[in-house]
C-alpha cells in the first residue's frame, strides 16, 4: 500500500500489527500503549494473529480536517455509508447505530477487543463479518469492528482492507487506485470533508 501525502507516514509493513503515528488526522499524539487483557478469553482461529489493534475513532468537539484526510461514500450491503479511508487504523470499524438501521448482521463474540483510550477504556465484542464493501464494479469483502461512539462517518476503513487491495492513496488529488493482480485498476475519486473528530485509539484483543 502507499500513501502519497506531503509528510505521510510510512508504508505500511505486512504483518497484522501496524503502528502509525497519527498525523493525518488533525497532528494528534501517537496512541498510549496498553496492557494485553488479563480475561481468560482466547481469540478465534479466524481472527488476524496480532493481539493488538491500533485504530482511529472521532472524539466530541470538531477540529480542522488537514488536506490528508480522504472520505468518500461507498456501498455497504447495497446501502451508502460516510466512509473515512485511514492509514492511521489498523482495523476496520462500523457505527453500532448504523449497522441493524441497514440489516448489517452484527456477531456478539465471547472474546473481545480491549479499547483504551487516555483515561477511558471499553471493550467491544460484536462485528459484522464478510460485509461486502461495493466501490465501483468492484465488490471487496470487509470484517468491521462494531463501535458505538462515532461521529461523522459509518465506517472507518483501516489499513489491513486497504493493503489487502494494494491500495494507493493520493491525498493531494483526493483519488484513491485499488489493485489485485490479474486485474484492471480501481480509480475512486474521493470528497474532502470539513471537519473530522476523532482521538487516536489503541486495542489489544483480549484472550
Amino acid at each position: 500500500m502507499s500513501w502519497e501525502c506531503p509528510g505521510g507516514a510510512s508504508p505500511a509493513p505486512s504483518s497484522a500489527l501496524v503502528q502509525y503515528t497519527p498525523r493525518q488526522l488533525a497532528g494528534l499524539p501517537p496512541a498510549i500503549s496498553a496492557g494485553r487483557s488479563s480475561a481468560p478469553r482466547q481469540p478465534k482461529a479466524s481472527r488476524a494473529p496480532s493481539g493488538q489493534v491500533f485504530a482511529t475513532q472521532v472524539e466530541e468537539q470538531p477540529i480542522p480536517v488537514p488536506d490528508d484526510v480522504v472520505a468518500g461514500i461507498i456501498l455497504i450491503r447495497g446501502t451508502r455509508a460516510r466512509a473515512l479511508f485511514d492509514i492511521g487504523a489498523s482495523h476496520s470499524c462500523i457505527a453500532a447505530s448504523f449497522a441493524p438501521a441497514h440489516n448489517i448482521e452484527v456477531m456478539h463474540n465471547e472474546d473481545y477487543w480491549s479499547v483504551n483510550i487516555p483515561e477511558h477504556s471499553f471493550r467491544v465484542y460484536d462485528e459484522c463479518l464478510d460485509c461486502p464493501v461495493q466501490i465501483g464494479d468492484w465488490i471487496m469483502p470487509i470484517d468491521l469492528l462494531v463501535l458505538k461512539q462515532m461521529w461523522g462517518f459509518d465506517v472507518i476503513l483501516g489499513i489491513n482492507w486497504l493493503s489487502k487491495y494494494y491500495t494507493v492513496i493520493d491525498c493531494e488529488s483526493k483519488v484513491i487506485t485499488f489493485r489485485e493482480p490479474n486485474q484492471e485498476e480501481l480509480v475512486y475519486r474521493l470528497v474532502k470533508v470539513g471537519a473530522s473528530r476523532r482521538p487516536c485509539l489503541r486495542r489489544e484483543r483480549g484472550k
